[in-house]
């Protein structure tokens, strides 16, 4: 699943960093305001997905991105996640992550950089909300990372 996900979220982000450099090109001639380099930060269950951990996860259909982006932005990525049968949940934003959640690199786009939350921040996240969905993948982080126990505890 990692795999496929991976690369449908490439397609994506390739399209999306295609509008904005033909957005800009036309701003340019016409005068308008252009699109600043964004910077888009993916947390939530595609974040679990895209980090290849040694247990099986279920895919998602949204897409959880925890920073603010234009509203154009937004608009051209749900339509291209809905291409793929997937979209931008409008509540991302919401999520709550640690204060020390590290981004990993995963598109480096002349117009963006995607970015993915590491996976125990995610857990952790996952462990604050306490649903009952998420419970299976705290305790299969848990099985695996042992030492896991220790940041449960701070919660």
């Amino acid at each position: 699943m990692g795999k496929l996900f991976h690369n449908l979220l490439e397609k994506v982000f390739n399209d999306l960093n295609a509008f904005i450099e033909e957005y800009d090109a036309e701003c340019d001639e016409q005068g308008g305001i252009r699109i600043a380099n964004q910077d888009i930060k993916i947390v939530g269950q595609a974040a679990l997905l895209l980090a290849d951990l040694p247990f099986p996860l279920l895919g998602t259909m949204d897409l959880d991105v925890i920073n603010k982006i234009p509203f154009i932005i937004q608009k051209k990525l749900n339509e291209l996640l809905l291409k793929n049968r997937m979209y931008l949940d409008p509540d991302g934003i919401k999520a709550w992550m640690p204060d020390n959640t590290h981004y990993l690199p995963l598109f480096n786009l002349s117009r963006l950089q995607v970015s993915f939350a590491d996976p125990a921040s995610v857990v952790l996240s996952k462990a604050r909300c306490n649903r009952m969905k998420d419970r299976v993948i705290v305790e299969n982080y848990l099985q695996h990372f042992p030492a896991f126990k220790n940041e449960l505890e701070k919660l």
